[in-house]
Formats: C-alpha cells, structure tokens, sequence
C-alpha cells in the first residue's frame, strides 16, 4: 500500500519516521518499503516523500495523486 512504508496496513507517522531514518542513512529501506514510500512517484524515496506523509497522516491531504 503506498504510504505503508513498515508494511504494518497503516499509513501513520511510523512510516514518515522509517523514512527520515533511511534519509539520515540509519536504516536502509527493501524494496518493498522503498516502493511504499515513493509517494510522489519520482522514482526516489527521499524528505519530500516524508513531508507528504506526514501531510496525510495529519489529514492536510486526503491522497498522494
């Protein structure tokens, strides 16, 4: 599911932190949680994918489209 970075079935802030983690290079994502986390769809996983993230989980957004 995108948004669903640890794969968990929710979008919550959980996600946005795996990501941030991954962007500080503390954790390297797989590529099921790197394709997760791609919510821009550019082809990268980067603070931008994280910042909508967390837009969606504090409902500013209702989808990543």
């Amino acid at each position: 599911m995108l948004g669903d970075v640890n794969g968990d079935t929710l979008v919550d802030s959980a996600d946005v932190v795996k990501l941030l983690r991954s962007s500080a290079e503390i954790e390297i994502l797989t590529p099921d949680e790197t394709e997760a986390g791609d919510v821009t769809q550019n082809g990268e996983t980067d603070l931008y994918d994280a910042a909508m993230i967390l837009q969606y989980v504090a409902e500013s957004i209702d989808s990543f489209r």
